[in-house]
């Protein structure tokens, strides 16, 4: 027979298909040990940090960023560049303050179609870094209970 009229084995074809692309973003609102972070040489041969040594396993599907910075993230507190951590917005808080879509969110109309949830926006308070292409934020599901049932149960 003609190979390209042969269908493959689902072995195969589970085989070829790679698992869909994923994005985290885990906000620690107290920060990071930076040391403890980030790895003193760049490029892919780094020495995992204290951190990293808990995903080594999964080092070479994940990339460490550094150096970067967001301006005029002042606001009208100490706290409130926790806003626009995945946005960028300028001047969280203040009179005028509006803010924009979220990476997470710019990524998940990106890939979100590969997976059966585009997103999962999960919190310890209810509020959330993750906003719409409109500005509003978008609650953080606070209950494992209910993550287990949407993720196990009802799906």
């Amino acid at each position: 027979m003609v190979p390209a009229l042969v269908k493959p084995s689902r072995a195969a074809e589970r085989e070829r298909n790679e698992s869909p692309h994923r994005f985290v973003a885990a906000c620690a609102t107290l920060g990071f040990h930076g040391p403890y972070l980030f790895p003193e040489q760049a490029g892919r041969d780094y020495e995992l940090t204290p951190y990293l040594k808990k995903l080594a396993k999964h080092r070479d599907k994940f990339t460490v960023i550094s150096g970067v910075s967001h301006p005029e993230q002042q606001g009208n507190n100490g706290h409130a560049s926790e806003l626009t951590w995945l946005t960028s917005a300028q001047r969280p808080g203040l009179a005028g303050f509006r803010n924009t879509i979220s990476i997470d969110q710019l990524i998940a109309d990106q890939i979100g179609i590969q997976t059966r949830f585009p997103s999962l926006v999960l919190s310890t308070s209810g509020r959330s870094m993750s906003w719409t292409s409109s500005g509003v934020e978008i609650p953080g599901e606070t209950s494992p209970a209910k993550l287990f049932k949407a993720l196990f149960i009802d799906g």
